[in-house]
C-alpha cells in the first residue's frame, strides 16, 4: 500500500509540475500565431515599398537591371527588414551588383553593398560597420535577416 501511495505522489508531483508547460503551451500557440501574423504584414509591406519604388525589371540608358527583395519580420529587434539585391548588366562592359538593408517600417536604409563588375567594391557598410567583400555584408546582414 505504501508503494502505490509513493507512486501516486510522484504522479501528482510530476502532473503540478507540468502544469506551467500546459500554460505556456498554450500561450506559445498565440506566440505562434501573432508571430505569423507580424511576418505576413512585413512580407506584404516589403512588397507594397518594392512595388513602390522598384521594379522588377527596368532599363535606364544601356544598363538593364533586375530586382528582388527578401524580407523578414525579426522577432528578437520587433521589426521588419528587407535586403533589395539589383543587379544592372550594361550593354557593354561588366556588370552592376548592389544590395541594400532596410528597415521596412521605418524606411530606413541600414546598409549597402555595391560592386562593380566582380572586383571593384564600391561599398560595403551595415550601420557604420565597414565590410570588404560580399561575403563579409552577408554575415552583417544575417542577424537581422534570421533571427
Amino acid at each position: 500500500m505504501k508503494m502505490n501511495k509513493c507512486i501516486l505522489f510522484v504522479g501528482l508531483v510530476l502532473i503540478v509540475a507540468a502544469y506551467p508547460s500546459w500554460v505556456t503551451g498554450a500561450d506559445s500557440c498565440q506566440d505562434v500565431k501573432v508571430l505569423y501574423e507580424l511576418q505576413e504584414r512585413c512580407g506584404k509591406r516589403a512588397e507594397e515599398l518594392f512595388n513602390q519604388y522598384g521594379r522588377l525589371f527596368s532599363k535606364y540608358e544601356d544598363t538593364t537591371w533586375m530586382s528582388r527583395q527578401s524580407s523578414h519580420y525579426n522577432k528578437r529587434l520587433n521589426r521588419c527588414f528587407g535586403v533589395v539585391i539589383h543587379t544592372g548588366i550594361p550593354k557593354q562592359g561588366e556588370p552592376i551588383i548592389g544590395k541594400e538593408l532596410w528597415d521596412i517600417n521605418e524606411n530606413k536604409q541600414y546598409g549597402e553593398f555595391m560592386i562593380f563588375g566582380y572586383e571593384k567594391l564600391l561599398s560595403c557598410d551595415v550601420l557604420g560597420k565597414h565590410c570588404n567583400s560580399e561575403s563579409e555584408w552577408d554575415a552583417l546582414v544575417k542577424p537581422y535577416m534570421e533571427e
